[in-house]
């Protein structure tokens, strides 16, 4: 890990690239909560909590467990967005240095918004294949889901890191 003590704090300002993809994540976040709120009284009292690779339960729970989702998703919306103010305190593969840090933090406070809205597409697909599977309804399973979202979040991940090596 490279030094963190003589890192710039500068103000940055919010880009208008950054409202959109933090409003995204937010909108998502209220869906999951919808969501939970519309249909926590039509669940029964035993439910998914684990799905296979092609989207068929194999773990099963109480009632409670239809809360897992909107409670994580606030947790780590909440953890995501309070670190995307302290870009400073991250743990960058480079030296952030006066000439870097604004571009640096700009990064990663946009990696941190995509992954914010990646975690909630995930959490809000969960929560309505939770939903399908406890209400005894069809559901197409996560055979395509999880793998494409495992490379959009590797993807981004990727994108983040070529950025920053340019931006040194």
């Amino acid at each position: 890990m490279l030094r963190k003590k003589n890192r710039p704090k500068i103000h940055l300002p919010r880009t208008s690239l950054l409202t959109i993809i933090d409003s995204t994540a937010a909108l998502l976040l209220l869906f999951v909560l919808v969501l939970a709120a519309m249909y926590w009284q039509h669940m029964p009292d035993r439910i998914p909590t684990h799905f296979d690779i092609m989207g068929q339960p194999d773990g099963w729970g109480g009632k409670s467990s239809f809360l897992t989702f909107p409670v994580l998703g606030i947790i780590l919306f909440v953890m995501l967005t309070v670190f995307s103010f302290f870009p400073d305190i991250g743990n960058y593969p480079w030296e952030i240095t006066e000439e870097n840090a604004e571009r640096q933090y700009h990064l990663m406070r946009l990696l941190l918004g995509a992954l914010k809205v990646e975690i909630m597409t995930i959490f809000l697909y969960f929560e309505w294949l939770t939903i399908q599977v406890g209400m005894a309804k069809a559901v197409w399973g996560m055979s395509v889901f999880m793998p494409v979202m495992m490379g959009v979040i590797f993807g981004t991940i990727a994108v983040y890191i070529v950025m920053g090596w340019r931006a040194r």
